[in-house]
């Protein structure tokens, strides 16, 4: 009822709060404190993509992370001209903070596999909220070592 009577975009209201249940439940966002996750909440965008979508590309430069909150994407690489399945991540994962954090092009292509809804962080909310709580910072950069050496084995 609220929602209705209000003067926002419902859908942009009702994807505020969507965001917000679920960012909460995203390992790396769930110890952001409420001010935090405001400055979070309110510099994402909702990304919605049919299946086949090419959400980053490899070799481009980045300037966000995404969250996937529906749906699901393969992670490829190429090799010599042909697509290397790397991953297939699903709603919880998130992908292209290598980019951001290393300030380097995308290690990979992501691609949609099934009509997808993708929170979109750009790379400067990103920074906003790493330079206030370390914690998220280093939850990425695991992960991001991780998916490094999880690269460079394949």
């Amino acid at each position: 009822a609220l929602v209705e009577r209000s003067s926002f975009a419902r859908e942009a209201v009702l994807d505020q709060v969507r965001n917000a249940a679920f960012l909460r439940t995203v390992p790396v966002f769930q110890t952001l404190s409420a001010r935090l996750m405001s400055t979070l909440l309110g510099g994402v965008d909702v990304v919605r993509e049919d299946a086949g979508a090419t959400i980053v590309q490899e070799g481009e430069r980045g300037d966000a992370m995404y969250v996937i909150r529906e749906g699901n994407c393969d992670v490829l690489r190429d090799r010599d001209g042909t697509e290397d399945h790397i991953s297939t991540l699903g709603p919880g994962d998130w992908f292209g903070e290598i980019a951001l954090l290393r300030g380097i092009k995308r290690t990979a292509t992501v691609r949609t596999t099934a009509n997808a809804v993708l929170v979109r962080v750009p790379g400067g909310v990103l920074d906003d909220v790493l330079l206030e709580d370390f914690q998220i910072g280093l939850s990425l950069e695991r992960a991001m070592a991780q998916r490094l050496v999880a690269l460079e084995l394949r």
